[in-house]
């Protein structure tokens, strides 16, 4: 058994972070200064997202992706 991991002291190791956006998620990550891929599961998540993208500190990926099928020839 162990206790909750520290969500600060461990984000302050790693170079990049893929959260869902929530906003204790969101801050961990700005307040460590790590940039992060975002992952939306509600609209206000994405919108936590998208505030930060526009910052340039995160890339947003839309949990639906829309995948156009191609044709080869």
């Amino acid at each position: 058994m162990t206790d909750w991991l520290p969500a600060l002291e461990v984000t302050k190791m790693v170079d990049a972070a893929v959260i869902h956006g929530g906003q204790g998620t969101v801050q961990t990550t700005v307040i460590a200064g790590v940039h992060f891929v975002g992952i939306g599961m509600q609209p206000e998540q994405d919108m936590n997202i998208y505030v930060y993208k526009q910052f340039g500190n995160a890339i947003q990926i839309r949990k639906r992706l829309r995948i156009t099928p191609r044709l080869f020839l």
